[in-house]
């Protein structure tokens, strides 16, 4: 009875440990090796503790071109140890220059015509107009040409030989005068300190004049003088030439189609 008795007891405390709360219960030993991690979502369970695995989620607003995703901004060694090269945008044939509309194409360098734009004595004329033309894209040259016309002369004193005017002249050059030697109806020569196109500028050379010890008059007389051309071209035809012309009126010019050794 006694023996009974004890296993009795004995099985009675078993249960009530079992079954009381806070008690560990016996678990089998755990496998050896790392456990098998089974992924539901984004919660990967590793063994019985849970590991939360967060995702990069790209945020791009309706309408954008952007997409964004994590392997785009990759910069380090992939698996194999290479840095990837960094992309570079390709870059098409460059095109060529468009001319803007209206604009003529450059005309030959010679030819049985040319374009005359305008005959000049005034040198800054002249200058300003040709740097209007080589804006325009046309190669612009010089051709002297002789012609009488009525000019304002600066005379100084009175008719006298050439061999007497030869020291006033060497002494104007001097003082940065442009003199010259003008014929005179008694077989002598006039002095000239300077002929000008227009009369305000033969006033202000006379003051000059005076102003280093010479007597001067204006007088308007016919002289010959030298007209500087600007002229463009040449062109194997007139119609050829006239494309330009045409242009140029468009322009402000005032142009003419010369035969080129006129």
């Amino acid at each position: 009875m006694n023996r009974l008795s004890a296993g009795v007891v004995f099985g009675f405390l078993f249960i009530v440990m079992a079954c009381w709360p806070g008690c560990d219960r016996i678990k089998p030993e755990p496998e050896t090796g790392p456990p098998t991690p089974h992924k539901l979502g984004d919660i990967t369970l590793r063994g019985s503790e849970p590991l939360l695995v967060f995702t990069a989620t790209a945020v791009v607003s309706p309408g954008s071109d952007l997409v964004h995703t994590p392997s785009a901004d990759k910069t380090g060694p992939d698996e194999t140890g290479a840095v990837p090269a960094t992309p570079v945008p390709k870059q098409g044939p460059k095109k060529p220059a468009k001319k803007p509309a209206g604009e003529p194409p450059g005309p030959p360098q010679s030819g049985e015509f040319t374009i005359q734009i305008g005959a000049y004595i005034i040198d800054e004329n002249l200058t300003n107009t040709k740097e209007e033309l080589i804006s325009l894209g046309f190669s612009p040259y010089i051709k002297d040409t002789k012609r009488k016309m009525k000019m304002f002369c600066v005379i100084i004193g009175e008719p006298m030989s050439e061999e007497g005017a030869g020291g006033i002249v060497s002494a104007l050059s001097e003082k940065g005068f442009t003199p010259r030697l003008l014929p005179n109806k008694s077989n002598m020569v006039d002095v000239a300190g300077g002929i000008y196109y227009y009369k305000d500028d033969a006033s202000a050379a006379q003051g000059k004049l005076k102003a280093f010890g010479y007597e001067a008059r204006v007088e308007e007389r016919t002289v010959q003088v030298i007209l500087k051309c600007l002229r463009i071209g040449g062109y194997a035809t007139v119609d050829e030439a006239g494309k330009d012309r045409a242009y140029l009126e468009r322009k402000g010019f005032s142009p003419v189609i010369l035969k080129s050794d006129q």
